[in-house]
């Protein structure tokens, strides 16, 4: 076995999710409170290239 497959077994007998949407799950009942959908390697690509932009952008702005 691999450490992503031991690790994905691991998760799994633990109850986790390991795709799709992330839960948020109330400490005190345990209900579910919320979630955020999950994204793919190249959609975080995408979203740290725009972050980048958006702060080198930014770096320029003066504020006084």
């Amino acid at each position: 076995m691999t450490l992503a497959a031991d690790v994905e077994k691991i998760l799994k007998n633990l109850g986790t999710q390991i795709s799709g949407d992330l839960g948020s799950y109330s400490p005190i009942d345990g209900n579910n409170i919320g979630s955020v959908p999950t994204a793919s390697v190249p959609d975080i690509d995408v979203a740290c290239a725009n972050a980048t932009e958006a702060f080198l952008k930014w770096c320029t702005v003066c504020f006084f």
